[in-house]
């Protein structure tokens, strides 16, 4: 793999940067501009996925140039993954050499890291995922993340021993009138004691308002998968088709990157397409005779950089900030609802139907903390044609994604049940059960970082013969805490009523900060 001197640089700062912000709770704060010692106290886990070595450890690391070097020994036990602080995985290139000896001294090229991963053992997720082949500017991107994010209610699953990190609730319902139902599913979610036992955390500067959480329990036919669409339908899943190509706007070939559900995804970041228009994805796929229905299945995520676009665009309204944020929660949904789809928050889907696309539906937004499973079914009938021709569609950077198929099975049948806390205890040790049971207007209300609850389940016996999958159906809204300073630019803040405004300035932003990070 050839890196040009410029990456290389951005590759060392992003280093320096991971391990200086590793363990920030997601807040501002002022470091040197050049640390005498950033990699003090820090361990980077060596890993060479095709040669099945994962457990090399590096420590009293130094970097030069464009080299880290350090001792590298082999562990063992499982104790030393579950360390306190921050854990960065360096991936390897396949065609570089795992060290002889150990342990020892090792010297570490930069260029031979196709892949970083920070995994933050206080949130108990990773925090930064990013792939360093031919993306320079996603590690700028990166470098900003943990100093920006926000976010929603972190959801964690017990296991009778810990909690596991699942995915965050109603992302993107930040103003009370864009409060809505989610359905987060909960993959090998397993009873302990006949009961689900789940946790409710609030981890960064928002107040949280929860008004429902209870868990949506689907039994059906094993072999099956089920999902759960934005409208709370399940959706059998039998058989997952790949698609047959998938372009870029720019026509890069990206089909290795969404065929399949692993370590490579397609981030919207196509440079060639014209500022003034949003990135896609085209997708084709072979219809089967006779299929007039599917369901369009799609792994993703949000990207940390539509946080930042979305955090920079807010700041801009200065100590104007909190009045206007007061206004928004009196304009219908509907147009906020349409601002956000023109401006590419949300993940559109088109299909082509007799030479033009047209518009099926859009995916909510799901949150950059955790990959999530989504399902859209899609109308056929009316079409003619063998192939059937897909378009994915967002703003510049908004989502990554990881896999996209269709499912063109029967529906079967299944069974549904809702099942109402049979506890719930917030952090003070108070009752929350009567607030989390209803659809009403009584919230538990997470105000303060570290706010959280412990929500308890009764679980139903599952019949022989079927398998089962939970999701937790949330409904609720956050807001964000800002203090911006200074005068707003109302004219320009008025151009963001064009639609694609937004997508521009991400792209804008973005070679800004490449080239501020090149200087």
């Amino acid at each position: 793999m050839l890196f040009t001197k410029s990456l290389i640089r951005l590759i060392a700062v992003m280093l320096i940067a991971l391990l200086l912000y590793s363990c920030s709770p997601f807040v501002s704060r002022h470091v040197k501009k050049v640390p005498p010692y950033p990699f003090a106290g820090k361990t980077l886990r060596l890993i060479w996925d095709k040669k099945g070595i994962n457990n090399l450890y590096m420590s009293e690391i130094t970097l030069s140039d464009s080299t880290l070097s350090g001792n590298v020994e082999a562990y063992q036990h499982k104790g030393y993954d579950k360390r306190k602080d921050t854990l960065v995985n360096l991936y390897m290139d396949p065609k570089s050499s795992p060290p002889d000896s150990l342990p020892g001294k090792v010297t570490l090229p930069l260029s031979q890291i196709t892949r970083i991963e920070v995994y933050d053992f206080s949130i108990g997720v990773v925090i930064l995922d990013v792939v360093l082949v031919g993306i320079g500017l996603v590690v700028v991107a990166s470098i900003l993340v943990l100093l920006l994010k926000e976010s929603c209610p972190f959801i964690y699953t017990y296991d009778g021993e810990t909690y596991d990190f699942t995915g965050e609730i109603y992302s993107g319902a930040v103003y009370p009138n864009l409060e809505r139902d989610d359905y987060l599913p909960l993959p090998g979610f397993k009873q302990v004691n006949q009961q689900y036992q789940l946790k409710m955390t609030n981890q960064v500067r928002e107040i949280q308002s929860t008004n429902l959480a209870e868990l949506l329990i689907i039994n059906h036919p094993i072999g099956s998968q089920v999902l759960v669409d934005k409208y709370g339908k399940c959706h059998t899943i039998q058989l997952l088709h790949s698609p047959k190509t998938a372009y870029a706007s720019d026509n890069t070939n990206v089909l290795p990157l969404i065929a399949a559900q692993d370590n490579q995804k397609f981030l919207s970041n196509a440079s060639e397409t014209p500022k003034q228009k949003m990135n896609s994805l085209t997708l084709d796929f072979e219809r089967p005779q006779g299929a007039d229905t599917a369901n369009l299945v799609v792994r993703a995520k949000n990207s940390f950089w539509l946080d930042i676009t979305l955090g920079q665009f807010f700041n801009m309204f200065g100590d104007k900030y909190n009045t206007w944020y007061q206004k928004q929660k009196n304009t219908p949904a509907s147009q906020q609802q349409q601002w956000s789809l023109e401006q590419g928050i949300p993940l559109s889907v088109y299909v082509e139907k007799h030479g033009k696309w047209e518009f099926v539906d859009y995916f909510n937004v799901i949150g950059p903390m955790a990959e999530k499973d989504v399902v859209m079914p899609i109308d056929l009938s009316g079409l003619d044609a063998d192939t059937i021709k897909l378009k994915l569609e967002c703003g510049f950077m908004f989502w990554e994604i990881d896999h996209v198929a269709m499912d063109f099975s029967p529906q079967q049948q299944v069974e549904q049940q809702f099942i109402s806390l049979s506890s719930g205890t917030d952090h003070n040790g108070l009752d929350v059960k009567s607030l989390l049971n209803k659809d009403d207007k009584d919230y538990f209300v997470m105000p303060d970082i570290d706010n959280q609850a412990i929500l308890v389940y009764d679980a139903p016996p599952l019949p022989d013969n079927e398998s089962r999958t939970v999701f937790l159906h949330s409904k609720g809204h956050y807001e964000v805490l800002r203090d911006p300073e200074g005068k707003p630019n109302v004219t320009y803040l008025k151009s963001f009523l064009k639609p694609g405004k937004l997508n521009q300035f991400s792209r804008d932003r973005y070679d800004a900060t490449l080239k501020q990070a090149r200087n």
